[in-house]
Parts: C-alpha cells; structure tokens; sequence
C-alpha cells in the first residue's frame, strides 16, 4: 500500500468512525530500512589507537600544509598518508570524517593546499610536493609523532586522485618515500571539469614499482569524471605487477534510507571540527564539499576499509583479501537493516 494511501484512508477513519459493525482502520507505517552502521572493528571499523587528533596547518600560500597527528595517547612513530583534496576543495572539513578515522587508528596526515586560486594547475603537482616534504622535515626534527617512512601512503579524490599518481610517478627523483599504497578515487584531470585547463599529468607512471598497491574506484552516476581517467591511470601504471592494481565501481543504491549515491561527492564525509574556514571562490560544490554530508556505507565499507587494508597489505602483508582480494571481502559494502546486502562494487579492471 503506498504511504499516500494509508495517509488518506487515516484521514478517511478519523472523520467518520464506524461503530459496532467491526469495520476499523488501522494504517500500516512502512519504515525503509536503514544505512548499515559503521563496523566496530576491522577494516573501516570504529576502533581507535588514539582518542584525539592534533591539527596544525604550516606554511602560507600554495605549499602550504595541514598537519594532522594522533593524541591521547601519542604513538612513538605511526605511518604517514598524504591526503589530496579535489580542486577546489581547500578546506579539510569536507574529508574531515575520513581524515580523523585515519589519525585515530594511529597514522599521521599531510594534507597539502597546493591551491590558493583555480588557475596555474601545472603548479599543483610541484607546490604538493613541496607541502609534503616540509611536513615529513618538520615530523623528523622532534616535537611531533615521528614519520614512518617506510609506511607511506598516497590517498585523493577528483583532481587529487590524478596527484596521488604524479607524486609517486615523481617521489624517488624529489626525495620522498616511496609510496607503498596509492587510493584514487573518483580521479579527474583539470581539464575534465574546466576544460580550458591544462592536463595536469606528470611523470613516468610506468616508474611505479612493481610492488606498489594500486587501487582506483569510481561511481557509476559520477556525470564530473566518469571512469576514464581512472582506467587510463591503471593502463599507465605499466610496471606495477598486475595482481597490484584495480579498478572499482560503485553503483547507487536507493533500497533504504538515505539513498546510497555513487556520484562524484561519494568519498566526501564532513567533519566541523576540520573547518579552516578557506574556500575558493567559483570553485564547483561538488568538489569543495563544504555541506557534504557525514560518513555513510560507501565510507565505512567502500572507501575507508580499501585505504585501510591497502595500507595494511602493503605494510605489514596482512588484509590482502580485503584490499584487493576480488572476493566478498573487498567488495561487499554491508547491509540494509533488513538483511539485504547494498549493491556491491564490481572489478573494471583488469
């Protein structure tokens, strides 16, 4: 019965009531089920090494930096994750969720500017750099959590899932740690939202080691950028061994409540406690995410749980299954709170 229906006949029984003939009304309530809830342990799961995060941005202009390390209690060493925005997307709220999930669990995250305007995109890639090593400086001098410099992750979304690729294409030749993981999600080039932009592709991918873990993911109602940069970023990475790398697709999901929608905002989860109040003017919403919404099932079990057991596969050989796995494990998303399982990613490439 649709719930306009049920509305109406409710209506229809309170104003003429029937009496002693057995004839009554009573409306059933359809309640949709629900999101599933965020695991409390494992990949992209609520268990914590730490219980605050420290915040502290560094720098001015395009290299400047935010710094981000786990508190309470602070950890001798952790692993670093540098975290790149999409364009436009300066203000840290926007990630803030998934930002603090990874301080918790006891890692540090540098999330460079490189933008104080929307123009000179072929600064982006060297300004980001420039962010990174005087944040990994900075950490190594005292004072701060010490950088696990073989626990190194690259992780972006949009413009800087095309970034994550350039600096570990560029990484040895600039003095950086080679990444061992790299998250891409949702990857788009400038010119693929302002195409009077440059390309702002750099490097050799086919420098990549053969050991690195590569891990795209795209949405199939993403109308920003589509799946072609993530398949041609995959088709670059030449010298990653090819049980190293994938490209996944989300789908949209509208059994439950809230919809599941696997559009180019999916990877953004806001956090007010990571608002630096920046923003760029003309920058597209979609990118910046200053409103986005709080965490979802795409986080919890989609984007969260693959950089967490990338990054545990690729440091310490553990979750394999579930960063690249190809089975239930990687791929599954949860379940509705009726049981049902939401729309599970699907392997595009190879």
């Amino acid at each position: 019965m649709s719930r306009r229906l049920q509305i109406a006949l409710f209506a229809f029984a309170a104003a003429f009531p029937v009496v002693g003939c057995g004839l009554f009304f009573n409306p059933v309530t359809s309640v949709p089920p629900g999101q599933p809830d965020q695991p409390d342990d494992g990949s992209g799961g609520s268990q914590t090494q730490s219980q605050s995060v420290t915040k502290q941005k560094i720098g001015t202009g395009t290299t400047a930096y935010w710094l981000y390390e786990p508190a309470d209690p602070v950890p001798t060493s952790a692993p670093v994750v540098a975290f790149l925005h999409g364009y436009g997307g300066t203000n840290p709220k926007a990630y803030g969720a998934w930002i603090k999930h990874l301080v918790l669990r006891g890692n540090i995250v540098i999330f460079p500017i490189y933008q104080t305007s929307l123009a000179n995109a072929d600064q982006y890639t060297d300004d980001a750099i420039t962010a990174i090593q005087s944040a990994l400086t900075l950490l190594g001098g005292g004072g701060h959590v010490q950088p696990e410099l073989d626990h190194f992750a690259l992780a972006g979304h949009s413009l800087g899932g095309v970034l994550v690729a350039n600096i570990a294409a560029l990484a040895n030749s600039r003095g950086l740690p080679t990444p061992k993981c790299i998250l891409s999600a949702h990857p788009g080039d400038a010119n693929a939202t302002v195409p009077v932009l440059q390309s702002i592709k750099t490097g050799d991918y086919s420098s990549i080691p053969s050991a690195t873990l590569f891990l795209g993911i795209v949405g199939n109602d993403d109308s920003v950028v589509g799946t072609d940069e993530a398949i041609s970023i995959f088709d670059a990475l030449t010298g990653v061994a090819a049980d190293n790398k994938q490209v996944l697709e989300f789908f949209t999901d509208t059994y439950g409540e809230p919809d599941l929608e696997a559009n180019h905002g999916a990877p953004l989860a806001s956090d007010a406690e990571f608002d630096s109040g920046d923003s760029l003017s003309g920058s597209p919403s979609s990118a910046v995410g200053v409103e986005s919404p709080g965490p979802d099932a795409f986080d919890f079990f989609g984007y969260w749980k693959l950089l967490d057991a990338l990054m545990t596969a690729s440091f310490f050989g553990v979750d394999r299954d579930v960063a690249l796995g190809g089975g239930p494990a990687e791929l599954g998303l949860g379940t509705w709170s009726d049981g049902t399982p939401v729309h599970p990613a699907e392997i595009i490439r190879p």
